[in-house]
């Protein structure tokens, strides 16, 4: 069996319902495809995305207690992780924030120092700052070194219990998430400027500043959810074309 060969594509879905519709397309197939730098290559199937999805949302409602409702604003480089944080999320019924001037609660997941110092200095006693790994791999939030000095607790020595290691805790939560009370999201929209067919959609960004914005977040998520892959190229010595020629998709101009 192929497990490359592209999707059945799916029908529109809600936020909430996101996670598991895109585990149903995609199965054990790839869904998800990272060319990070170094060459590196993550390739995240459905199956697995939904599994990190739950966890996360276990940890939000079991661990944080958050509720439906609430904000979370993820600030976190191109990879898996910030789209599996917004499943999860959107699965325990928060919302994902996407303007840092609204008031109300916000719990902050970034994979920056100084924007988690930047949340540290301004939440509310009931708001998480949840510090995320940059890397893929990683188990531990890290300052980007391998030693003691570079650990969350040696980087935040007088940090309150409202800052927590994404990594350390997600993995030991359930695979399987049931909410205490019925979830309704909101409805993802596809981008605009998507390549036509079924094939993968290929986001070239390699010269891109800054994290991935809530919209591009919610871009990849709807996109996943209509049964097509995404392929994510940072690497800035990646060949873009060839990369779309091997993974049977077409880069996506302007979204």
């Amino acid at each position: 069996m192929d497990i490359t060969a592209p999707s059945r594509p799916a029908q529109p879905c809600r936020t909430d319902e996101a996670a598991a519709q895109i585990a149903s397309a995609f199965g054990p197939r790839p869904a998800l495809s990272i060319y990070g730098p170094g060459g590196s290559r993550r390739e995240i199937s459905g199956a697995v995305l939904e599994n990190w999805a739950a966890k996360t949302a276990n940890l939000l409602t079991e661990e944080l207690e958050t509720a439906a409702g609430e904000r979370l604003d993820i600030q976190c480089s191109w990879g898996w992780r910030p789209v599996a944080l917004a499943l999860g999320a959107w699965a325990a019924g928060l919302v994902i924030a996407t303007d840092p001037d609204e008031p109300g609660q916000r719990h902050l997941a970034s994979d920056s120092e100084a924007r988690l110092r930047e949340h540290l200095a301004t939440a509310t006693a009931f708001e998480w700052t949840i510090a995320v790994p940059a890397g893929d791999l990683d188990r531990t939030w890290t300052a980007g070194g391998d030693d003691d000095e570079s650990s969350l607790a040696s980087r935040f020595p007088e940090s309150p219990e409202t800052l927590v290691d994404y990594a350390a805790l997600v993995a030991g939560f359930g695979d399987v998430f049931q909410p205490f009370e019925p979830v309704t999201g909101s409805e993802l929209s596809l981008p605009e400027g998507l390549p036509q067919g079924t094939g993968a959609v290929v986001l070239d960004r390699r010269s891109a500043e800054g994290p991935m914005s809530s919209e591009e977040i919610a871009a990849v998520c709807a996109v996943l959810s209509a049964g097509r892959g995404v392929v994510v190229i940072t690497d800035p010595g990646a060949d873009a074309e060839r990369i779309a020629q091997a993974e049977r998709g077409e880069i996506a101009r302007g979204l």
